[in-house]
């Protein structure tokens, strides 16, 4: 985004411009994989900057967790092979749980050094409060694994909205926001747990830029 100005939106506002762009005849499971598209190509750039390496798509019971599993998809298309480490429950979403029938994963990973990289597609920016334990467990082996770390939408443990952060947030090297730009990622604390921040299917040209809070001036 550096050298770019654009609009800052609440995750809230981003999902009235999901639900515009639905109403426009787009499927969650549409939205979903054209924001997949960017996250597999920043896996793809960096894999080819490091010219190997292995990958990791941790993913969570959500919407978040179906963006990765919808990348994973698209890596394994291109013949890129990557793990997919679930945690929590049962899916919480329809389109979480038809990605996650698609998808082969696993349920523990004992070594995430062995990763290049690791997408973090664990929590949403509709994050709020602290981490439960067991997410707790996870971004801390994450943030521990020496891997290059490419988190989607807000790295997990960030708050949208607001910034704030939760112990053990995920320390991301790159950030994918998807439908729109959040305010969480430029706000701190949270803007130094996002690395350099990209947006992925990016709704807010067409629909609510009027609902804009902020602008951001170019980064240096």
């Amino acid at each position: 985004m550096k050298g770019e100005f654009t609009y800052l939106y609440t995750p809230e506002q981003a999902r009235e411009m999901e639900k515009a762009a639905r109403k426009h005849g787009a499927t969650s499971l549409e939205l979903i994989q054209n924001a997949s598209i960017l996250i597999k190509d920043r896996v793809c750039a960096r894999l080819t900057s490091a010219g190997k390496g292995e990958v990791l798509v941790v993913c969570g019971k959500g919407g978040n967790g179906a963006d990765g599993l919808a990348t994973a998809l698209l890596l394994h298309k291109e013949d890129v092979g990557a793990d997919v480490l679930t945690v929590g429950k049962e899916p919480a979403m329809e389109e979480n749980a038809l990605l996650h029938s698609q998808v082969q994963t696993v349920n523990k990973v004992e070594d995430l050094s062995r990763y290049s990289v690791i997408v973090d597609a664990l929590c949403g920016a509709g994050f709020k409060g602290e981490l439960s334990e067991e997410m707790q467990k996870v971004t801390r082996a994450i943030n521990e694994s020496g891997a290059f770390v490419i988190s989607v939408d807000l790295p997990s443990g960030v708050d949208g909205a607001t910034g704030r952060v939760s112990p053990e947030t995920v320390r991301a090297n790159e950030t994918v926001c998807t439908t729109a730009y959040k305010i969480g990622a430029f706000i701190y604390p949270g803007a130094e747990y996002c690395g350099e921040v990209f947006c992925s299917c990016d709704l807010s040209e067409g629909f609510l830029s009027d609902l804009a809070v902020n602008k951001v001036f170019p980064l240096p």
